[in-house]
Formats: C-alpha cells, sequence, structure tokens
C-alpha cells in the first residue's frame, strides 16, 4: 500500500490543517466567497511544486493574474534559496569561526547566508523557470473547459518519466461557466457534464498519482441559512477533500479555512492564515 503524497500549500497553518499538504490521488475542493483566497492558495501550491521540479497543469476559467503569480513566484522563489544561502553561510561561518571566534564566525555565516539567499533567489531566472514548469490552460466556455480537461491525460503521458512529471493539476474554477449557462431546461444536463468533469480529474489523479486541486464557487442556501458550494452532490462526493475558506472579522488580510470534508484528518477543525502581497501566510510567517 501506497501512502499519498503531500504538496505543501506553502502556508504552514494550512498545511497543517490538511495534514501535510494537498494530497495525490484525491481531488480537493476549496470553496468560499469572492476574495477569500482560493486562487491565491491555488497559485502558492502550483509555484511551490513548480519549485521543486514539477510540472502543474493550471486551467484558469478566471482570468490568470500574471502580476499576482510573479508576486508569489518571486516571494517563493526568494526565501527557498536564502534559506539555503543562510545554510551554506552557517557552514562557512562555523568553519571561519573555529580560528577566528566562534561568535564572529556565526554572525559572519549569518551575513553571508543573507546575502547569498537574496543573489539567487531575487533572480529572474529562478522565477521563469518555475513559469515554465506551470502549463497555463485559458477556457472561455463550458464546453473549453471539458476540452482542456480531456487534453490533460496527453500532456500527462507526454511528461511520464521525465523529472519534471506532472504532479499537481488545478481547475480555477470549476463551476463559474456551469453558472453562467445554468437554466432551468439545462440544469440536469450541464450538472452531469459537471459530475463528468471531475469524475475525469479524479480518475487522472488516482492514475497517475497526481494531486488535483479545483475551486468552487458559493450560493446562499435559504432553507439553513448558509453559504453553500455550488454544483450539487456529485461534486461533493467526487471531491475527497473539503476546505471552505472565509473571510475573518477581524484583521486586515486575515482569512479561515475549515476542514469539512477529509479521509484522515478529524473534521470541521480549523486554521487562520493571511494574504499578503508576497502570498498566503500563517501568522508565524509574518513575524
Amino acid at each position: 500500500m501506497q501512502l499519498p503524497t503531500k504538496y505543501s500549500s506553502g502556508c504552514r497553518s494550512v498545511d497543517r490543517l490538511l495534514g501535510g499538504g494537498f494530497e495525490s490521488g484525491a481531488v480537493t475542493q476549496l470553496y468560499g466567497e469572492a476574495g477569500s483566497g482560493k486562487t491565491n492558495l491555488c497559485l502558492q501550491a502550483a509555484v511551490k511544486c513548480a519549485k521543486a521540479g514539477r510540472s502543474v497543469i493550471f486551467i484558469d476559467s478566471e482570468g490568470f493574474s500574471p502580476e499576482r503569480f510573479l508576486q508569489i513566484a518571486s516571494a517563493c522563489c526568494s526565501s527557498t534559496n536564502e534559506d539555503a544561502g543562510r545554510e551554506e553561510g552557517r557552514e562557512e561561518g562555523r568553519e571561519e569561526g573555529r580560528e577566528e571566534g566562534r561568535e564572529e564566525g556565526r554572525k559572519e555565516g549569518r551575513e553571508k547566508g543573507r546575502e547569498e539567499g537574496r543573489e539567487k533567489g531575487g533572480g529572474v531566472e529562478n522565477v521563469e523557470e518555475a513559469a515554465r514548469r506551470i502549463i497555463i490552460y485559458e477556457p472561455h466556455s463550458f464546453e473549453q473547459q471539458t476540452s482542456c480537461i480531456n487534453e490533460i491525460e496527453t500532456v500527462v503521458k507526454e511528461k511520464r518519466g521525465e523529472e519534471s512529471r506532472v504532479a499537481l493539476v488545478v481547475l480555477d474554477s470549476a463551476t463559474l461557466f456551469y453558472r453562467l449557462e445554468l437554466d432551468d431546461e439545462r440544469s440536469i444536463y450541464l450538472r452531469r457534464v459537471l459530475a463528468n468533469q471531475i469524475m475525469q480529474l479524479l480518475e487522472i489523479a488516482r492514475k497517475h498519482d497526481l494531486a488535483v486541486l479545483i475551486t468552487n464557487q458559493v450560493y446562499f442556501d435559504v432553507g439553513n441559512g448558509n453559504l453553500r458550494p455550488a454544483g450539487g452532490y456529485s461534486l461533493e462526493h467526487l471531491s475527497k477533500v473539503i476546505v471552505q475558506l472565509e473571510k475573518a472579522v477581524e484583521g486586515r488580510g486575515k482569512r479561515r479555512a475549515t476542514l469539512r470534508k477529509h479521509r484522515s484528518m478529524p473534521e470541521d477543525t480549523s486554521c487562520e492564515f493571511f494574504i499578503t502581497g508576497s502570498g498566503v501566510k500563517d501568522s508565524q510567517e509574518l513575524k
């Protein structure tokens, strides 16, 4: 029995909530109102995956933002390489510190690590490398969304065996076109097509051991007075992990993630995170 691979969201509190990150072999659904952090989490997860050398397929029905991608990618590249540079600097500093004094060596090591990290992390090459590993589709209709999903299998097979194999598929948003085209006459048909799309993504996730991350819009359920994810019960059933995202009343940029469904983690647990200029962070990362 093979345990699923966990892919980091880039935010420690969200990763802890999920038991380590987004699972391979499953569809994870993020739902919430506009501005709750769905797209930011998708972008950051994609960048983290690409930085690790894997490829990402990103189907964006809402309009991909190069500016936001650049902000998140620059921050992720900078933090990753600054950490590496800091460790190198510490090692060199320790060596020099044995001869010149331990304290001076530590200080020199920290400073050297910061400098090397900035030089490596801030470079355009690192962001471009990450960008090259993210394959973007931008459908303009529900039918085109189906066509994009149909192409995933071919791309995954082409990259199979390569070091940069596809590890993550993102669909942001799964239900935008579905809701735009929804009417009384076609509701059953559209719901069936949507369910088939997500079923196809789940089959790809299982077959190729990759993670699928979808976002979903919400509607107000008059019956119970709560916000509910769109798409019906089929979408809920096919999503093996479901996370609700909400804006927190207090705190600028503060958001709350609540685990509504998971195969191995306790449900109805929650965590807090922040939307910042450089991506999604938990409170400890802001200190």
